[in-house]
């Protein structure tokens, strides 16, 4: 049976990067991968997830950025991955973001994520992802900081002092709603 995967990000560019990335990971080790539906917006994904039941959902942490508060999203993105997480505790939720950064990976996974990829991810690490049974990683925050770790592609981007601030700021809802 074929692992369906909805990807969720605003940018064309990045969700065609990743389903050729995927279709090719699918291809060359014989894997039952497919994308069944991208998303733009969080009502195009909710949309999507009242209709279809995916294996993977691949969630930008900027898919409520706007262009007036662009890094209020990470505050919304967070509570969105953790409301999805709620609703759908079956999905493997894999969050994405331009930004490589330790901080904003744990709270990713404190919200309900099962792993955190950078925009720039590589095939290699993206196919390790899918090879590995399924186990959820919220209660083992080190082995995704080592597959994060491992996966990087480049230097850590450190957020700057206003990203850190939301951070905190989401950190702290999360903590809050519990």
């Amino acid at each position: 049976m074929k692992q369906q995967i909805i990807l969720a990000d605003k940018s064309y560019i990045i969700r065609r990067g990743l389903t050729d990335m995927i279709e090719s990971i699918a291809q060359k080790n014989n894997t039952p991968l497919v994308v069944m539906a991208e998303a733009s917006s969080v009502t195009e994904l909710y949309h999507l997830l009242a209709h279809h039941r995916p294996d993977y959902l691949f969630l930008s942490l900027q898919l409520t950025a706007s262009e007036q508060y662009p890094h209020q999203s990470e505050i919304e993105d967070l509570l969105l991955v953790k409301d999805i997480k709620q609703r759908h505790p079956e999905i493997e939720i894999i969050t994405t973001s331009p930004f490589q950064n330790l901080r904003l990976l744990q709270s990713a996974i404190k919200a309900g994520a099962h792993s955190f990829i950078s925009h720039n991810v590589s095939e290699n690490f993206l196919s390790m992802l899918f090879s590995q049974p399924h186990k959820n990683l919220n209660s083992n925050t080190d082995s995704s900081l080592i597959a994060f770790q491992q996966g990087r592609t480049g230097k850590e981007q450190s957020p700057t002092t206003c990203q850190a601030e939301i951070i905190s700021l989401a950190e702290y809802s999360l903590s809050r709603s519990k």
